[in-house]
């Protein structure tokens, strides 16, 4: 009796051990994202595995082709890598413990198919959807595989419609109103597609009515305009978004109630940071304000400037006309607009007529400017006052209106000076003996004090001196000094 039971106990066991292995092995599953690949002859491509109830660096887990010299297949994390051989259709098979889990069809094209590949978009006409609709497309492909990665949809303008190709389609969706076209590419096969997006059908409430506003922005704008408004207690990011038309401007429509008062004012982007302000580069104080009309026309508006960006420089031409005492041949103007440099100073023309002297300068709007008249390229010839007396600098600030400003120079500190023919002349001088073997040069008020325009000296060997000779003509101011290696650094100073 007890061998009975003994025998009994074991056959429970080994049957309950069969039971749970074959339980487990239930647990274990593989699935394909497809029902079926197409491959290219003499290309690889990872067929996507979704594995549970086993880890796929398990031995007992194996992959294997129907027919490999159709095709044959290797085992790597998470893929089935299979190569393709040639042309024909076999079976990949995943295994476990020897039992068939699930298999996928593997069809192998010839390498002489694929010499002739064509495609097209199945639609003739153009494609009409709304933003936020997304639709799916046919798409025909001879000898192209839908997951070639050769293979590309490419939109004109992303922020219009987007489209992803799919097995036998394309999916499109709407973004923004506008059109763009989509271009379907594999090598030299091509087709395009036009998609036109639309916000669709807009039902208005009997009291309200829909109000469409136009505004040109800055040219240098990027981003998006939205309207903000009173409706929406000024939330920016509950604005109205403005698409950019053909011709620059933003344009958006939305549905309010008549009798309404609308204030609101444009901002660039989703941030008061860049509200719109004023052509100077102020705030605007008050809102924009409209009353809303049943049937009211388009609000159009100009945006000069957003907040965060420089106010444009606005420049005026503005003559200057300055009368001179009797006998003044030349006169001059300098002045911050030119850094003070008089030894190239403006010069003013003769009117005949009046015998005044004038010249136009374009001046910066609202940008002070100061100057001085002159008689001659130096500071020596500057005006005077009516005594002799030095004068301040003449000030100017001008606006958008000023034109013409007029003057009166009483007198020169010196006279008038006709500059005569050019004459030749020979600078010499003597230097400490610590000069050394260091170089002298010159530098002058004619070469505008420049270092780089210095003269080289040349040392005379006789008497120990430094000689120039120059040429300028009679009568010009010459002013000067000596200074070592032509820096200002080295330049001579009193013996004290």
């Amino acid at each position: 009796m007890n061998k009975l039971r003994r025998i009994v106990f074991a056959l429970f066991i080994t049957l309950s051990l069969i039971l749970g292995l074959s339980a487990c092995r239930d647990k274990v599953k593989v699935e394909f994202d497809q029902a079926s690949y197409t491959i290219k002859e003499g290309f690889e491509q990872k067929v996507p595995m979704h594995l549970t109830g086993v880890k796929f660096d398990n031995k007992d887990l194996v992959v294997e082709s129907s027919n490999p010299n159709v095709f044959t297949v290797v085992l790597i994390d998470g893929f089935a890598e299979v190569t393709a051989v040639a042309p024909g259709t076999a079976t990949l098979k995943i295994l476990y413990k020897q039992k068939e889990l699930a298999s996928v069809e593997i069809k192998v094209i010839a390498r002489e198919d694929l010499r002739v590949e064509s495609l097209s978009i199945d639609l003739d006409t153009e494609l009409n959807i709304e933003v936020g609709i997304s639709e799916d497309v046919p798409i025909i492909l001879t000898n192209i595989v839908y997951n070639d990665p050769d293979l590309t949809i490419i939109s004109s303008n992303q922020l219009v419609a987007t489209a992803v190709i799919k097995e036998g389609f394309i999916t499109v969706t709407g973004v923004a109103v506008g059109t763009a076209t989509l271009t379907l590419k594999k090598g030299e096969a091509v087709d395009t597609l036009v998609v036109n997006v639309s916000e669709g059908e807009v039902v208005i409430p009997d009291d309200e009515t829909l109000v469409t506003f136009i505004v040109e922005v800055p040219m240098d704008t990027i981003g998006e305009v939205y309207v903000v408004t009173n409706l929406n207690d000024f939330d920016v990011e509950d604005g109205i978004l403005l698409t950019k038309n053909a011709d620059g401007k933003y344009e958006g429509s939305k549905s309010m109630k008549i009798g309404h008062e609308l204030k609101y004012k444009y901002v660039n982007g989703k941030s008061w940071d860049y509200v719109e302000k004023l052509a100077d580069g102020s705030e605007m104080e008050d809102n924009r304000t409209v009353t809303i009309t049943d049937g009211m026309a388009p609000i159009t508006d100009t945006v000069a400037l957003w907040a965060g960006d420089i106010p444009p420089v606005q420049n005026v031409n503005v003559t200057f006309s300055v009368e001179v005492p009797a006998d003044t041949k030349h006169v001059y103007i300098v002045g911050s607009f030119n850094n003070w440099n008089e030894i190239d100073p403006i010069e003013m023309a003769k009117d005949i007529e009046t015998g005044k002297f004038t010249v136009v300068i374009e001046l910066e709007v609202g940008q002070e400017v100061k100057y001085k008249y002159l008689n001659g390229k130096d500071w020596e010839h500057v005006e005077k006052g009516a005594d002799g007396e030095e004068i301040g600098n003449r000030l100017l600030t001008p606006d958008a209106e000023t034109t013409t400003v007029n003057d009166i120079v009483a007198t020169w500190n010196l006279p008038d000076i006709v500059l005569g023919d050019p004459v030749t002349f020979k600078i010499i001088v003597t230097v400490p003996e610590t000069t050394g073997d260091n170089e002298v040069h010159l530098i002058s008020n004619l070469d505008e004090w420049s270092a780089t325009k210095a003269h080289l000296l040349t040392k005379n060997e006789v008497t120990g001196k430094y000689e120039i000779e120059l040429t300028h003509p009679e009568n010009t101011v010459f002013k000067f000094k000596f200074v070592l290696n032509a820096s200002w650094d080295r330049v001579e100073v009193d013996a004290n």
